[in-house]
């Protein structure tokens, strides 16, 4: 009588550990070619960002939000206030300047079609808020109501792009859009550029010299708010927040004003801030104020 032979114990652990061995060498690639697709998706999405803020520039004489006149920038956020069902007049020390509400505007928000672009997959502890945000969103998946009740914007835990209010629609070399994790700023309230100065996790005055993408890793590094090298306390724990798990230190994206989009180093990073210094003529003189999005 014939019998069927089965595989023995110490074959079966052989196998099993072959397959362990290639699961071990196959999923840090599958891991890494994830993150590398992530990171593209998210440099088109900064240049999603970046076209939607030209596009806004060029409907309102080549100004980008910021660099409107008081009572144009008045009259554009009253009315997106009226859509929301907000009294009174918009507050304009946010509005035009703060990425919160800036994306707001009817054209940008028409670009971006929801509050969904403003989020990256390189940084995934913003997708919770940012659902929330498109869901109870009251202009097509943008501006849920803000905490101070008579108010609408996108929450600062919801979404990943900032913007350098430097960006100049007609100087196209100056950087328009970053992520979140820009830092290598080292004043606080008092930056003379900083005309909202109390949101200081806000709006913040670059230091070319120190400017670097924050990452997991970045300790010991860190230039923030006027303090240098391994800091602790509050600063430790804000500078960490504004790191992004899809990006390593010294990573980042960002944006040109003339449309293009870069994915960065620390060096590029410092290279294109000085090219952003060098530009002349366009709305106003040169400078390095970025406004983005926080944890706090």
């Amino acid at each position: 009588m014939k019998t069927q032979k089965g595989f023995t114990l110490i074959e079966l652990l052989v196998v099993i550990a072959i397959i362990g061995i290639l699961a071990s060498m196959l999923l840090p690639t599958l891991a890494k070619a994830k993150k590398k697709a992530n990171r593209l998706k998210c440099s088109s999405q900064v240049g999603q960002v970046a076209k939607a803020l030209i596009g806004f520039a060029g409907e309102n004489d080549e100004c980008m939000p910021w660099y409107q006149t008081y009572e144009d920038a008045l009259f554009l956020w009253n009315e997106v206030g009226q859509e929301t069902g907000m009294t009174g007049n918009a507050n304009m020390d946010h509005y035009p300047i703060d990425p919160r509400f800036l994306f707001l505007a009817p054209s940008i928000r028409g670009d971006l079609g929801s509050a969904k672009s403003l989020q990256s997959p390189s940084d995934p502890r913003t997708k919770r808020t940012n659902d929330q945000d498109v869901s109870q969103g009251k202009l097509n998946g943008f501006a849920r109501q803000h905490w101070y009740g008579n108010r609408y914007y996108c929450h600062q835990k919801g979404f990943t792009y900032g913007v350098h209010r430097g960006g100049d629609a007609l100087k196209g070399g100056t950087m328009l859009v970053i992520t979140r994790n820009l830092g290598g700023v080292n004043k606080h309230n008092g930056d003379q550029q900083v005309n909202n100065g109390g949101w200081n996790r806000i709006h913040r005055t670059l230091t070319a010299a120190n400017a670097t993408w924050y990452g997991a890793s970045t300790t010991g590094k860190w230039k923030e708010w006027g303090w240098d090298g391994n800091l602790n306390g509050n600063g430790n724990r804000d500078v960490k927040e504004l790191t992004m798990s899809g990006l390593d230190e010294g990573q980042g994206n960002y944006a040109l004003s003339d449309g293009s989009t870069k994915q960065a180093d620390d060096a590029t990073l410092q290279a294109e801030l000085k090219t952003h210094s060098e530009q002349t003529g366009g709305k106003a003189e040169v400078h390095d104020v970025i406004s983005r999005p926080g944890f706090w």
